[in-house]
């Protein structure tokens, strides 16, 4: 899946040990958006580059690309949520919420060019 294996001498060479290191890098800013998760079924998005998953009470939002326009979310089930939070910077983003859709504005965050939105499941 990552396409990354040693060499018939045991080496990894030098571009797959970037890769791994790259891997590293995003998932010490996202991995809480990926470890123990599961398919989030509260939202829905019908953008081709952003997943969605679920873990605990939080939902997380992981775009492939950084969104040129804001983010369409449909609220499947469940309340809406009042803030979100983008993982690397670790600081609320802000959100325009309407009765049937979340738009989610993304904010740029330097150095870094995919990364995950974490939005807390709101009690109903």
């Amino acid at each position: 899946m990552l396409n990354v294996g040693p060499t018939a001498d045991g080496r990894i060479p030098v571009i797959q040990q970037e890769r791994l290191r790259d891997i590293g890098r995003w998932m010490a800013v996202n991995g809480e958006a990926i470890y123990g998760s599961e398919i989030c079924t509260r939202l829905e998005s019908i953008d081709e580059h952003t997943f969605l998953t679920s873990v605990g009470g939080d939902d997380y939002l992981i775009a492939t690309d950084w969104p040129t326009q804001p983010l369409s979310l449909r609220i499947v089930t469940g309340a809406v949520p009042t803030a979100c939070t983008l993982l690397c910077q670790g600081s609320n983003s802000r959100c325009h919420l309407s009765s049937k859709t979340i738009w989610l504005l993304c904010i740029l965050c330097p150095g870094v060019s995919t990364s995950a939105w974490r939005s807390p499941t709101p009690l109903s």
